[in-house]
């Protein structure tokens, strides 16, 4: 487990956490892995562009994982579409802006990663995307 030098409890993977839709769940599992990667690159003191690394290895694998749910969306025709595409499209440029403001030395990435973190897996996926694994599920 990796924690984060300020002490944050590690970020855990559990079963509750998932949709119940296999290829999302496993995305969900590796983005939680970049996530605890990125802090384990603060709490190790990691160079800066080590961190940038881990953050770009983020935003490549969440835009990856959203294109993967808005095209199960519209082939399925999900009537939440718009809606849980605003929350993807949100979510994205709220890494951007982490890795912007990061890489000015403007914020301190222990507190934003775990924002980050609490706010999309305890939001959004579980508000979000099971819901959208249960209409998934009933077409």
């Amino acid at each position: 487990m990796i924690h984060t030098r300020a002490g944050m409890a590690p970020l855990a993977w559990s079963a509750e956490h998932d949709t119940g839709h296999p290829q999302i769940d496993a995305d969900h599992r590796q983005l939680l892995i970049l996530l605890n990667k990125i802090a384990h690159a603060v709490e190790c003191g990691s160079d800066r562009a080590m961190s940038l690394d881990a953050i770009e290895q983020l935003i490549s694998h969440t835009s990856k994982h959203f294109a993967l749910e808005e095209q199960l969306m519209r082939q399925h025709r999900y009537p939440e579409y718009s809606a849980h595409l605003a929350k993807h499209e949100r979510l994205a440029l709220e890494i951007q802006a982490l890795q912007h403001r990061y890489s000015r030395s403007e914020i301190d990435l222990n507190s934003v990663v775990f924002n980050l973190l609490r706010d999309w897996l305890l939001n959004h996926v579980e508000f979000c995307d099971k819901k959208l694994v249960a209409f998934l599920g009933a077409c």
